[in-house]
């Protein structure tokens, strides 16, 4: 099998974005998944152009690293990055067929699994396989530590969004029509009289600016669109092609557990970047309370970050 879809297949000027944006990010990054790395030989899976690798190089220099990646772009990105680094081996392979030969300690995917389970036809058993692959190896050591930081889906709610300006309105129309490659969005505009959700026709955004009217949707959609909307225009058609979220944490757990790993660390939660500088600027969330009033509600978690150990 193999990623159809992915950082390594962006268009140039789309992919120059997505490498800046990872490497924006790759410090935060690192010092989230730091604590939990066993020194000794280190596998960053679906590595991309190496941001994570190189902040993790500063972090335990007398380490192995193994930055492996499907992409024959992002390989000779790599090669270049690293060039001349004794303890840097970069390997190209794909996270579903391949098994390291060589004992490790750590192996993390960072910003990985979601592009494997949508790169392979939104098959489950690739991500299932690619965890597989480091989780069963006999050269795993014990006491060895899988690291996973990807997006996270929430546990399901009915939530009720509604957008601020032109540009959420808009974004969010592109979503509903974009994502559909992936899976049709249950929603329905409309407004509440008392209690009683009155739905309506697709509303221009002046209708929506006049009568504060919502989108009734579901938390895991919800949760979808808000982590695509605010990309570039030259990437939107490629992350309205993948799902970010794609286990709730508590089924993530579960399937580190299949494998026999004890879970050390596991933590969901909103990118303060995301909250501040994009959600709280286009959106605002409400579910209904146990009256059936409509309250408002915190932004879906954007991110999860899970440790598990041999």
């Amino acid at each position: 099998m193999s990623i159809q879809v992915g950082l390594g297949e962006r268009q140039t000027f789309g992919q120059k974005i997505y490498v800046d944006s990872m490497e924006k990010s790759g410090p935060a990054k690192v010092d989230e998944i730091s604590p939990f790395v066993k020194p000794g030989r280190i596998l960053d899976i679906c590595a991309g152009a190496g941001a994570v690798t190189a902040g993790l190089t500063a972090r335990f220099p007398a380490s192995e690293f193994v930055p492996i990646d499907f992409s024959g772009n992002m390989v000779e990105r790599l090669k270049k990055r690293f060039s001349g680094t004794k303890n840097i081996d970069v390997v190209q392979a794909d996270a579903v067929d391949f098994a390291y030969d060589k004992s490790f300690d750590t192996a993390i995917f960072v910003s990985a699994l979601h592009e494997v389970y949508s790169g392979n036809g939104f098959d489950f058993s690739t991500v299932v396989q690619a965890l597989h692959n480091v989780a069963n190896n006999k050269n795993f050591k014990k006491g060895g530590r899988l690291i996973i930081r990807d997006g996270v889906m929430p546990e399901p709610e009915t939530l009720f969004v509604e957008p601020l300006n032109y540009f959420a309105y808009n974004r969010f129309l592109k979503f509903i029509n974009g994502f559909s490659a992936v899976k049709n969005v249950d929603f329905t505009f409309g407004k509440f009289n008392g209690n009683n959700f009155a739905v309506r026709n697709a509303p221009s955004f002046g209708e929506v600016e006049r009568n504060n009217l919502l989108i009734k949707i579901g938390s895991q959609d919800t949760n979808e669109m808000l982590s695509k909307y605010h990309y570039a225009e030259e990437n939107l058609p490629v992350e309205l092609s993948e799902k970010f979220g794609i286990w709730t944490l508590n089924e993530y757990q579960k399937v580190l557990r299949m494998f026999g790993l004890k879970v050390v660390h596991a933590v969901s939660y909103l990118l303060p970047y995301l909250r501040d500088t994009h959600y709280s600027r286009d959106f605002k969330v409400y579910r209904l309370d146990n009256s059936g009033k409509l309250v408002p509600a915190p932004y879906p978690d954007s991110t999860m970050l899970l440790v598990g150990e041999k």
